[in-house]
């Protein structure tokens, strides 16, 4: 019974990743927000990836907002890649 309750607060790292993600492209549920809140404020690891992910989807979002990311590639490049993407899955 015990364990039972401490699951529903206490997450795994795994899971309190997956919640870190997921909130920066959607509103997580209460019970989802109190469990990622707590899991952080004990696991110095998952805060600091938190804080990470948080940079990076700031940075990916600035660099769109810029129109950096289709400068990056020619037209060519792409198309090359997406052959390579499309081989690679009818080759699995």
């Amino acid at each position: 019974m015990y364990k039972d309750f401490i699951h529903i607060f206490v997450l795994s790292c795994t899971k309190a990743t997956y919640l870190i993600e997921k909130q920066l492209h959607a509103r997580l549920n209460l019970i989802q927000r109190l469990q990622l809140r707590i899991h952080l404020s004990l696991c110095s690891y998952c805060a600091d990836y938190g804080k990470k992910a948080e940079l990076l989807d700031e940075l990916t979002k600035m660099s769109v907002r810029d129109n950096e990311v289709s400068s990056l590639f020619t037209p060519e490049e792409i198309d090359d890649f997406k052959k390579k993407v499309c081989k690679k899955i009818n080759l699995s």
